[in-house]
């Protein structure tokens, strides 16, 4: 399905029609006090709506739903006087790890749901979600138009002297993709597709799923071995650039400015103690302008303060959201709950951040690896860092319970306990006329494709796709994991991103 203006203004209308109508008491339940925050009053009204997509769909191709929460979009969102409809695109990450390190040859792509969001009724699931399609992502001409791969990029390729140099997997030469964010154009015809292993931005044909152009970051960001060559690697650290696996993990678009926003997971290894947790606080948001998508230029870069444990380890973050020029939803946690080994989950959140007074370090020499923001964790005095303020509790035990679901403090695994890893944000206006600054705020869990009924495809040596069945390591000790859908209602000022989201 192709998101057409057209398309868009019948959301936006369907929106307008809704907007007089005060949705029913049970989505109103009111889990923190109201808080001012850069001006404006804020507020968390807790967990209003869940559903769960069994540990053992598959998509269209046969293969295993998993993995979805990496990233999602909203395609529209139409609200009612009990909830509201939607269509969402979820997008897994790299596929189906047998264990440790070891990648797969997991082809990326997006998946289409449709959406109902209904008053809450006891501790039921209130979200009603149906598979529609799944969409795979193809390199460009120069790279055969072949399909990407998950396996941990052990090479490089350059197409042209022009073109970037891209992370590859040899001897298939297939583009490797940690697939983590995901925005939709303005104009709805192009995706733009955060990656963990370069780390970079790849514009994406809506229709063909063929990638067009790659965004690339600063030197300071791009994972540099000690002779001066790029290397991709997730197995090991860089000498500078993002640590493995904690890419842009984040990925949002300002569809009033035409801004596109990419958040590292955590710090670079030479803005920390080579990407230790005790020293890796301070990551950076980049955002470009995507006016002309070929032609991306960085125009804005800030320091962002995460939040730390008691015993001082960072809290790396999983996801960003717009809500106006300056302000942020940030979505950080611990890896505690279902897939880890530690049941007891401290903290998951959405949280704001503010970067209306912080230093604009873009095009600087800081975008160089010689010239860290934060050696050894320790941030450099000339830079104002965005402003932090912890928001949503996505693990708060009360909300949690209004489902039957728990955070880990019996230390007992099974289905209602809270996924490790809520990795995805997306944001509608609810459209209640009563209350005009709330939104619904949609979080999904990133399973790690963990089930004893897996199903995924590989590239045999004839080249032809072959889905064969796997048991998940974890689950034959755990059991398998749901991915667990979440609507949270909350007061955001300011929001002004239409009917379309993220």
């Amino acid at each position: 399905m192709q998101l057409t203006p057209s398309f868009v203004a019948l959301a936006a209308a369907s929106a307008a029609v809704a907007a007089n109508a005060s949705p029913v008491s049970q989505l109103h339940k009111r889990a923190g006090a109201p808080f001012t925050f850069d001006g404006r009053t804020f507020q968390d009204k807790g967990l209003v709506g869940f559903a769960r997509i069994p540990t053992d769909a598959l998509d269209s191709f046969g293969e295993t739903i998993g993995g979805v929460g990496s990233a999602i979009a909203l395609e529209y969102f139409r609200p009612s006087a009990t909830g509201g409809t939607f269509s969402i695109l979820l997008q897994p990450d790299r596929g189906h790890n047998s264990g440790g390190a070891e990648t797969s040859d997991y082809r990326a792509r997006n998946h289409r749901y449709i959406g109902t969001l209904s008053a809450q009724n006891g501790t039921n699931e209130n979200i009603s979600l149906r598979y529609v399609n799944s969409q795979l992502y193809r390199a460009g001409p120069d790279y055969a138009l072949n399909f990407t791969t998950g396996l941990d990029p052990n090479g490089t390729r350059q197409s042209n002297p022009r073109a970037p140099t891209l992370p590859i997997a040899l001897p298939n030469n297939h583009i490797s993709f940690d697939t983590e964010g995901l925005a939709i154009s303005s104009n709805g015809l192009q995706l733009f597709v955060s990656d963990e292993y370069q780390p970079g931005i790849y514009i994406i044909d809506r229709t063909t799923g063929v990638l067009l152009s790659t965004i690339v970051p600063p030197p300071a960001i791009l994972p540099y071995d000690a002779t001066g060559k790029l290397n991709f690697t997730s197995l090991s650290n860089p000498t500078t650039g993002r640590a493995p696996n904690q890419g842009f993990e984040g990925l949002t678009l300002d569809r009033n400015t035409n801004t596109l926003w990419a958040l590292l997971q955590s710090a670079t290894i030479q803005d920390s103690n080579k990407g230790s947790k005790s020293t890796n606080r301070y990551t950076r948001l980049l955002g470009y302008d995507v006016s002309n998508i070929f032609n991306a230029k960085l125009i804005k870069e800030h320091v962002v303060p995460l939040p730390q444990s008691k015993s001082g380890n960072t809290r790396a973050s999983s996801e960003v959201h717009i809500v106006d020029d300056s302000t942020f939803l940030v979505l950080a946690r611990d890896g505690n709950g279902f897939g880890n080994e530690d049941a007891g989950v401290s903290y998951k959140h959405a949280d704001l951040i503010s970067t209306k007074n912080a230093t604009n370090i873009a095009n600087t020499p800081f975008d160089q690896a010689n010239l860290p923001v934060s050696p050894a964790g320790r941030l450099n005095n000339t830079i104002v860092p965005a402003t932090y303020q912890p928001f949503i509790d996505l693990a708060s035990s009360a909300e949690l319970a209004k489902f039957g679901l728990n955070n880990g403090a019996s230390g007992v695994f099974d289905r209602n306990l809270l996924s490790g890893k809520l990795e995805s944000l997306a944001i509608a206006s609810a459209g209640d006329g009563q209350n005009k600054d709330d939104v619904y705020v949609f979080v999904v869990s990133d399973n790690d494709f963990i089930t004893l009924n897996g199903k995924q495809a590989a590239q045999d040596s004839t080249g032809k796709y072959v889905v064969g069945s796997y048991n998940d390591t974890y689950a034959l000790q755990k059991g398998s994991q749901d991915t667990q859908f979440f609507i949270y209602r909350a007061t955001i000022p300011g929001y002004s991103q239409g009917g379309s989201a993220n």
